[in-house]
């Protein structure tokens, strides 16, 4: 008698659609679970997916824990106003900033002038596209939120 109740009630129209939705909110779930750490390696599919440092530097378009899909960078698709991921060179730390200035160098070489949206100054110096940047196609807000969390919870080594 109980199991009939039970499956009549899985029938019912509205319990089959959220038995689908919550089915396909953990495979995006688990999904993200496995392409972020991967795609932060490497490039699968063409796009990289990443979880800056929160810096606040790009406040307000990209908050806490944003997740950026990013491709990599062709310097002649480049515009002024594209966000683009680089590697400064002075300390190998990962930037996510907005392109504010191009000009055109010696050997049709292209600069990049770039700004953190809520820096009241651009960096410098001015840098050349290389194989380690990548341009922002898509900004998740708050998808990043797992990857956060789980580098919080990391264990930090204790110094005595």
């Amino acid at each position: 008698m109980i199991a009939k109740a039970r499956h009549a009630a899985v029938q019912s129209p509205t319990v089959r659609l959220r038995l689908w939705v919550d089915v396909a909110l953990i495979c995006v779930a688990v999904g993200f679970g496995v392409i972020v750490p991967i795609g932060s390696y490497f490039d699968p599919f063409a796009f990289r997916y990443s979880v800056p440092e929160h810096t606040g530097s790009m406040e307000p378009a990209i908050n806490s824990a944003s997740l950026l899909i990013s491709r990599r960078a062709d310097p002649g698709g480049l515009r002024v106003g594209d966000i683009i991921i680089f590697t400064r060179q002075s300390d190998g730390k990962e930037i996510v900033h907005r392109i504010v200035g191009i000009r055109e160098g010696a050997g049709n070489k292209r600069w990049f002038t770039t700004k953190g949206d809520a820096n009241a100054e651009p960096d410098v110096p001015d840098f050349t596209v290389d194989d380690y940047t990548y341009r922002v196609v898509a900004i998740i807000p708050f998808v990043g939120a797992t990857a956060v969390l789980g580098s919080a919870l990391e264990p930090r080594s204790r110094t005595r």
